[in-house]
């Protein structure tokens, strides 16, 4: 009897803990949610506005109105670190295609880094191989901020 006492505390305990190690988890990560740059509006090759989700899908669209993404893309990070200014760096890639389809599938490589505060994104993407460096030389570069 007092065995099932314990479980069923432990149950309890654990239906309230599951879900607050999640939302702090995803909390943690700094790259979730909406990011935008009025600059990219309506450009085809650089979204104005991003989402990352928590799984780690990236929906991208043209306009920072648009609610139908342009692309979708599943990202996996390979590394990640913080470094001595507290910036967050992602090293991975990202297999994008059209929104709704499976078509024109691509294979981008990524160097990314969030700022210590949490409110620019910058990316640089090259479908040859990983960027060596965060800068406009070598790939597509990119810069977001977090949408309030």
């Amino acid at each position: 009897m007092v065995k099932k006492r314990i479980t069923r505390a432990l149950v309890i305990c654990l239906c309230f803990l599951v879900p607050i190690l999640a939302a702090t988890a995803q909390a943690d990560d700094p790259g979730i949610g909406t990011w935008v740059n009025a600059k990219y509006d309506g450009t085809w090759f650089t979204p104005a506005k991003i989402e990352l989700l928590p799984d780690g899908r990236e929906l991208d669209y043209l306009r920072i109105s648009d609610t139908t993404p342009e692309w979708e893309a599943k990202s996996t990070d390979e590394e990640k670190w913080i470094d001595a200014e507290g910036n967050h760096w992602f090293k991975g890639y990202g297999i994008f295609h059209d929104y709704g389809t499976n078509q024109n599938e691509q294979k981008w490589f990524v160097l990314s880094k969030i700022n210590a505060s949490r409110t620019v994104l910058e990316s640089v993407t090259s479908q040859a191989d990983y960027p060596e460096e965060l800068s406009p030389i070598g790939g597509q570069y990119s810069i977001w901020y977090k949408k309030q």
